[in-house]
Formats: C-alpha cells, structure tokens, sequence
C-alpha cells in the first residue's frame, strides 16, 4: 500500500520536489507525469528541476523528461517553447543547438 493516496498528498510532494534539484527528485516525479489528476503539477515539478540543475547534469534524462512535457502541455504553447528552450542548453542556460547558417546576403 502505497502512502501517497490521495491526489493532495501527490501534489505536496511534487511541489516539496521541485526545491529539490536532483536526479533523485526528477525520478520520482516521473510517475506522476502519467497521473491524470496531477499531471500539470508533475509537468511543473520537472520543469523546475531541469531550471535549477546544474551545468552539464543529468541530460540525458532531464531531456527525456522535457519530451514528455511537451506532450503533456500541448495545447499550452508557452509551456511547451519553455520546455523546447530548457531541453536545449546544457543546464546553464547555453544553447547546445548548433547556429543556424545565415540566409541570404
């Protein structure tokens, strides 16, 4: 029997998660992203995770997670672009795209 029950007891955990800002926190909110009743609170638990990691940590799965946002908050452009742009830099807030060549003259 699992101690978290109810959907309130789900949503403090998230939220006492995200202070967290570890690999160990982001695991343990990854369940709940399948969670209907707290899926935006999970979204927003690894969104907050992968803003306060640091450089270079957990990428890997940091990204995979933000993958999984994305599809969670599809109908919410701002969440999704905030999402695009966290899963794009190395946790310190640098792009790890390569640029674009420039078009034209």
């Amino acid at each position: 029997m699992p101690l978290i029950q109810r959907d309130e007891e789900r949503r403090l955990l998230l939220g006492a998660l995200g202070s967290a800002a570890d690999l160990d926190a982001l695991s343990l909110c990854l369940p709940y992203l399948d969670d209907a009743n707290v899926k935006n609170e999970a979204a927003a638990t690894v969104m907050a995770l992968a803003e306060k990691r640091e450089k270079k940590q957990y990428i890997v799965m940091t990204r995979e997670a933000l993958g999984r946002v994305v599809k969670i908050a599809a109908d919410q452009p701002a969440v999704v672009q905030r999402a695009n742009r966290v899963a794009e830099t190395d946790g310190d807030g640098v792009s790890t795209r390569r640029p674009r060549a420039c078009q034209g003259g």
